[in-house]
């Protein structure tokens, strides 16, 4: 009953819920020294059976936000949220099965049992993610800081196709700069690794009866821009840390 009512609520109300988690995250952001809250969009693509190597290819759009808490100038605690789209069509071979089609078409697997040579799924993904900036960085700049900053990422995100959840491991690199007063802006490319075929739909393929969980291929990528606020606060209550 409660796995039916989070179907629901994930699949007619994607964005709210990311907008409403954003919200709700920045209630207190005045209290929190270094908080800030962005808006990201940028494209996504999906690797694995369907697109074994293509990078960057079948991109979608995507979009959300994110809520972010600065431990000191080189680590932040970010939240994110996400939603976007993935269509692969007209595939000539899915997992060694031959085939091309539009989206719904289907192979044979060889068995006399086809499965779809293309697909098509809406992705809701949220992620808690440490990261760390190479350089001193502070928003705004601060005497002792860098103007911009390269930063890598990492963390652990629940990604949502079609209302069925997968624990996915984000990894990524990106660089910020200061731009205006409060405001800074950030691109960024990163990887979800995925360890089941829930994405795609084509888990345990062959009836073997494995999940292919440490081995499976695949991958959800995203890369694109952010535009952050941060919540004005006192430089001096960090302390000496950023010189």
């Amino acid at each position: 009953m409660c796995y039916n009512y989070l179907r629901i609520i994930i699949r007619f109300c994607g964005l709210r819920i990311i907008i409403l988690f954003l919200l709700l995250l920045s209630l207190d952001a005045h209290s929190q020294p270094g908080a800030e809250v962005g808006l990201t969009a940028g494209m996504s693509y999906y690797l694995g059976e369907y697109n074994p190597t293509g990078h960057f290819k079948y991109m979608q759009n995507y979009y959300g936000g994110l809520y972010r808490v600065n431990l000191n100038d080189r680590y932040a605690l970010r939240v994110n949220g996400i939603l976007s789209n993935i269509k692969v069509e007209k595939m000539g071979e899915v997992g060694g099965v031959g085939g091309v089609g539009e989206v719904g078409d289907r192979g044979n697997r060889g068995d006399g049992v086809s499965i779809p040579t293309s697909f098509q799924r809406s992705v809701l993904e949220f992620s808690a993610l440490l990261e760390f900036n190479f350089l001193s960085f502070m928003v705004p700049k601060v005497e002792h800081s860098s103007l911009w900053s390269p930063y890598l990422y990492a963390g652990v995100g629940a990604l949502i196709p079609d209302n069925e959840v997968t624990i996915s491991i984000p990894v990524g690199i990106g660089m910020k700069m200061n731009v205006w007063r409060q405001f800074s802006i950030s691109a960024e490319w990163g990887g979800r690794k995925l360890f089941t075929d829930r994405l795609d739909g084509l888990e345990d393929m062959w009836h073997t009866g494995e999940t292919n969980f440490m081995f499976n291929k695949d991958w959800f990528f995203t890369g694109g821009i952010t535009i952050v606020y941060r919540f004005p606060f006192e430089v001096k209550c960090f302390g000496e840390w950023w010189k």
